[in-house]
């Protein structure tokens, strides 16, 4: 219940922010100075991977350009990670603008309540994790990123933080199982991110191994690499 007042209250705070029209979520593109060629590229990658996904998932990558080059989506990021998240909006609206700016301000808001549950499970309190929350998302730096998704789409990395600090103190397979699948999400959602976080991830991977006394943990916490590696392979191939 309380996850859920301080979703209302993040999203309350996403709409005051950028205060926008439902004719402008539905029928405009981001900009920034005047400029919205990239969101445009994306947003039209986001769409062809939200019509492909079920109907030739196989041909995910020949998106329709450069013909007849082959692998085509990979000439740039392949917005699969965006198009899960938004695949609700996508099937209900069949609208790329709509999709993709829902999904902007909604990067601010899943974003800011994941840190909020990280940081809660760290023992923080209430009113330190919607500050760390608000320091993730609500910042400078992303307000001056509208145009990019690939970097606004966040929240899989407190999440995968959370996952990690649940295993180490559980060991429970599940927690395992949702570090890995977190991890893989956020690498889904740009080879940038997924690169540094990355390495991030398996620093703590190699630190919990070190730092757990349980031989079966320090095994999980190895391979967890691996396991996201091997998930992640049939969207780096084409690269």
């Amino acid at each position: 219940m309380r996850l859920l007042v301080v979703l209302a209250l993040y999203t309350a705070l996403a709409l005051a922010v950028f205060r926008p029209s439902p004719h402008e979520l539905a029928h405009t593109a981001p900009a920034f100075h005047g400029i919205a060629d990239d969101p445009m590229l994306l947003m039209w990658g986001t769409s062809h991977v939200s019509r492909t996904l079920f109907r030739a998932p196989l041909h995910l990558f020949d998106a329709p350009v450069f013909h007849p080059a082959r692998l085509t989506l990979a000439y740039s990021d392949h917005m699969i990670g965006q198009a899960l998240v938004g695949l609700p909006i996508w099937l209900a609206t069949r609208n790329p603008l709509l999709e993709y700016n829902l999904l902007v301000l909604a990067s601010y808001v899943l974003g800011a309540a994941a840190t909020y549950a990280y940081l809660r499970a760290l023992g923080a309190s209430v009113l330190a994790a919607v500050a760390g929350g608000l320091v993730f998302t609500f910042t400078p730096y992303r307000f001056h990123s509208p145009l990019w998704l690939q970097v606004l789409l966040t929240p899989f990395v407190p999440l995968t933080l959370l996952a990690w600090v649940r295993f180490l103190r559980s060991g429970r397979a599940s927690a395992w199982a949702a570090m890995v699948a977190c991890w893989t999400l956020h690498g889904l959602v740009g080879l940038y991110l997924a690169l540094y976080f990355g390495i991030v991830m398996g620093v703590l991977c190699l630190y919990g191994a070190v730092a757990t006394p349980v031989a079966r943990r320090r095994l999980a916490l190895l391979a967890a690499p691996f396991a996201m590696l091997l998930l992640l392979a049939p969207t780096l191939l084409p690269y």
